[in-house]
This record gives structure tokens, sequence and C-alpha cells, in this order.
């Protein structure tokens, strides 16, 4: 999470990239999944951005009503990326 002052500053972007880099060559994770609520439109694009796709949504057991969609994206898209 970033403060309001850094947003539109690309620092998310270059986060989850090096974040989805260090899962894929370090731990070899095969797939790598973002949670997000359905009306937080920046991380939507900052998931797109680096090639996450929606996969689908999950409501959080622990909070009924709540509703997170689920982007992802596997090792050998980001090797192409």
């Amino acid at each position: 999470m970033l403060r309001r002052q850094f947003w539109g500053h690309g620092y998310a972007t270059e986060g989850a990239r090096t974040a989805l880099n260090f899962a894929f060559t370090v731990l070899k994770i095969p797939h790598v999944i973002s949670l997000i609520y359905p009306d937080n439109a920046p991380s939507i694009r900052v998931a797109h951005r680096l090639g996450e796709r929606l996969e689908g949504t999950l409501e959080v057991a622990e909070i009924p009503g709540v509703r997170l969609e689920v982007y992802g994206i596997h090792r050998e898209a980001w090797v192409k990326s």
C-alpha cells in the first residue's frame, strides 16, 4: 500500500513487477495472483500493465459480502512479456 501522495508515480507498478520477477525467477512459482477490490481501478490497471488477466471472483469467507477479483499470470506469460 502506498500513501496517497505517492500515487500516480509508477511505484506500485515497479514494486509489483519486482515481486513478480522474484516469484517467477527465484522462487520458481508457476502462477501468481493478485486479489483486487472490483472498484479499485488503479490496481486493476497495474495488473493489466503487468500482463495479469481477470481469472474470476471470490467471496471472502471471513467477511460476508466482500467480493474480490482474482487477476493472475503464469510464469510462461511473464517470460514472454
